[in-house]
């Protein structure tokens, strides 16, 4: 059988290894030594048993040995979707849905809101207005968004939210407009801000055309920054939490902003969410964590809202390091140096960006993957933030 490379996947080297990167996605697959020299191999003139030969003088390696390495390279190439006539599904379905994606209604705003409480603030360079119907809440939301908060409007609105209460049964009577268009019904009030901080979310991840996004808290230390790349339940939000505590400056706990060209990070400082179970653990950092107000996701997951104590709302910080946390309850808290290679492939699985990649955000994360990077894995908070506590000396 003769292996083709498929036209619109392109192969960038790295290290020891190499990135290969399908046109127009956003989807990298990292690659060793071995399955990237097996890469460079297949040529779509040599078959299964000339690309084992080639392998096989290329490493040393005796045949039987080699034919057993290409054969399971190319099964894998073939999962990925990566060679012509590759079943592509696992390859490109690499989205997760969100848990508080919206339901759309087809119901437009009548009442005059013009006299009603509204806040007035800038995220990531998008200016939004929030109207509430209850007074309260829109006190409740000028204290989580005072950082961000502005009295005057830019010229023009980029997005104007509604937070308003109808009749409703059982108490969930909280709807949302969306520049005029309801988007969602049927909220209870601990609903509210938890939905409006996700549609806050949605609308900047849409509108960053020029960014690159990762999955990741940021913290600063002497204007230089720290990412902490990792998936949802890494316990990132509790350590960056926990690092703003002790002195850290504050920019994210969910979502960097990578300028590709310079390779600076900035800020994206919504409240830390914090979920129940990491109460305990940052009670010795924040004493009245467990006193905010809980608030209730769509998905029934308990959160708490928190302020840092020092925080960057705008600006542009360089990077020093990636850190990719791990919490586990047992787990011996460590840091452990990463190899170039290694740090791309993780950082890579975190990415958010909404976009297609072009070759200079895949540039500029090769770049990135060479700076010092470390696995944290932990168990204390206290030795975890020691022990990054040093990096930033």
């Amino acid at each position: 059988m003769i292996s083709h490379p498929d036209k619109h996947i392109t192969f960038h080297p790295f290290a020891d290894g190499g990135v290969l990167h399908r046109t127009g996605s956003h989807r990298l697959w990292v690659l060793n030594v071995t399955a990237a020299t097996l890469w460079c191999l297949i040529d779509g003139r040599s078959d299964d048993n000339g690309l084992a030969r080639d392998y096989s003088a290329r490493f040393g390696i005796d045949d039987n040995t080699a034919r057993q390495d290409v054969a399971t390279l190319l099964a894998q190439f073939h999962q990925w979707g990566l060679l012509n006539g590759s079943a592509t599904r696992g390859a490109l379905n690499d989205e997760g849905e969100h848990p508080l994606e919206p339901i759309q209604v087809e119901k437009r705003l009548s009442k005059d809101v013009s006299g009603l409480p509204q806040v007035m603030f800038t995220l990531a360079g998008h200016f939004f207005t929030v109207t509430f119907s209850d007074t309260a809440m829109a006190a409740d939301w000028k204290t989580l968004f005072g950082h961000l908060t502005i009295d005057e409007p830019p010229d023009g609105v980029d997005t104007e939210l509604a937070l308003l209460a109808q009749d409703a049964p059982e108490g969930k009577c909280f709807f949302c407009y969306e520049n005029g268009v309801s988007t969602e019904g049927g909220l209870a009030r601990k609903q509210v801000v938890p939905f409006l901080i996700y549609k806050l979310f949605q609308h900047r991840m849409a509108d960053l055309k020029d960014r690159l996004l990762f999955h990741a808290a940021v913290v600063a230390k002497k204007g230089i920054a720290l990412l902490l790349p990792a998936q949802s339940g890494s316990g990132k939000s509790t350590l960056s939490a926990a690092l703003a505590a002790s002195g850290w400056t504050y920019l994210s706990d969910e979502l960097a902003l990578v300028n590709p060209e310079t390779r600076c990070v900035e800020p994206f400082a919504l409240p830390i969410g914090l979920k129940d179970k990491s109460m305990t653990a940052l009670a010795p950092f924040i004493p009245d964590v467990a006193d905010l107000p809980r608030h209730i996701r769509i998905d029934a997951i308990g959160v708490r809202y928190h302020l840092p104590p020092k925080i960057q709302p705008k600006g542009c910080l360089p990077i020093r390091t990636l850190v990719y946390p791990q919490y586990s309850h047992d787990a011996t808290t460590c840091l452990t140096e990463l190899p170039p290679l290694e740090s791309l492939a993780v950082l890579a699985a975190t990415g958010s960006s909404a976009r297609p990649l072009i070759s200079s955000d895949i540039q500029a994360m090769l770049k990135m993957a060479t700076l010092p990077s470390y696995r944290l894995e932990f168990s204390d908070l206290g030795k975890a933030i020691h022990l990054l506590n040093a990096l930033a000396i």
